[in-house]
C-alpha cells in the first residue's frame, strides 16, 4: 500500500541541507521520511527499514550534489527506487550539473536549489510536485500557495453525481466553457453553473 510521504535520499555530507529541506517541506504539510528522524539509534535492521520506506513511499526526492553522486548509498537508494518504479524527483543542491547529476538523470526535469534566491520558490515547487502525486492524501494538511485562477486544475473539477441528468442547455454551456479557447473567467462560470 502506498503511503502519502516522500522519501528523502541524500549524502551524509549534505545532511545539514537535507535537514533544512525536511523542515521546510514539513512546515508546508508534506510528510517526509528522512533517515535521521525515522530510524531509531542502534536499529540493527536499518537496511530493511530504508528499503521498506522506499517501497512504501509516494515518491523519492533525491538531493544531487558532487558528494551524492559519489555516495554508494544514494546510488543504492536510487537504484531501488527505480526497481520499485517510484517517481523520482531530482533536486540539485550545489555543484556543477556535470559533477552532481548521474548520467541517467542529466536530461531530467529537476528542481534547482543552488542559488539562495531560488530556494523558497524551489521548495514551493517541490511541495507542489509531491502534492500533485497524491493530492487526495495531502489536501487536508498541505499549506501551499495554490493559484487563485486555476489552470490545469480546471479539468479535474469533481462532478456532482445526481439521479437526474442536467438539461441539454446546461450541458451545452458546460461544453462551451470547458472546450472554448477563452479561459479568462471559466472557473467563475463553472462554479456558478454548478450552483444553479
Amino acid at each position: 500500500m502506498l503511503n502519502n510521504y516522500a522519501f528523502l535520499s541524500h549524502s551524509k555530507k549534505d545532511a545539514a541541507f537535507a535537514r533544512r529541506i525536511y523542515r521546510d517541506l514539513c512546515a508546508k504539510g508534506v510528510r517526509v521520511w528522512m533517515d535521521e528522524t525515522a530510524l531509531p539509534p542502534g536499529d540493527s535492521s536499518w537496511r530493511k527499514t530504508i528499503a521498506t520506506a522506499i517501497r512504501d513511499s509516494a515518491c523519492v526526492i533525491v538531493l544531487f550534489s558532487p558528494e551524492a553522486n559519489q555516495s554508494e548509498w544514494v546510488q543504492k537508494e536510487l537504484d531501488y527506487a527505480e526497481q520499485c518504479q517510484k517517481v523520482i524527483i531530482p533536486v540539485i543542491i550545489h555543484g556543477k550539473e556535470s559533477e552532481s547529476i548521474p548520467f541517467g538523470y542529466s536530461g531530467a526535469q529537476r528542481i534547482d536549489l543552488r542559488k539562495p534566491t531560488d530556494y523558497n520558490a524551489g521548495i514551493q515547487k517541490l511541495a507542489r510536485a509531491v502534492y500533485a502525486l497524491h493530492h487526495t492524501d495531502f489536501s487536508s494538511t498541505l499549506s501551499l500557495d495554490l493559484p487563485t485562477r486555476p489552470t490545469i486544475l480546471e479539468r479535474t473539477i469533481p462532478v456532482r453525481v445526481t439521479a437526474t441528468r442536467p438539461s441539454s442547455k446546461r450541458l451545452e454551456e458546460l461544453h462551451r466553457l470547458t472546450y472554448s479557447p477563452m479561459r479568462v473567467n471559466r472557473w467563475r462560470w463553472l462554479t456558478r453553473l454548478w450552483k444553479r
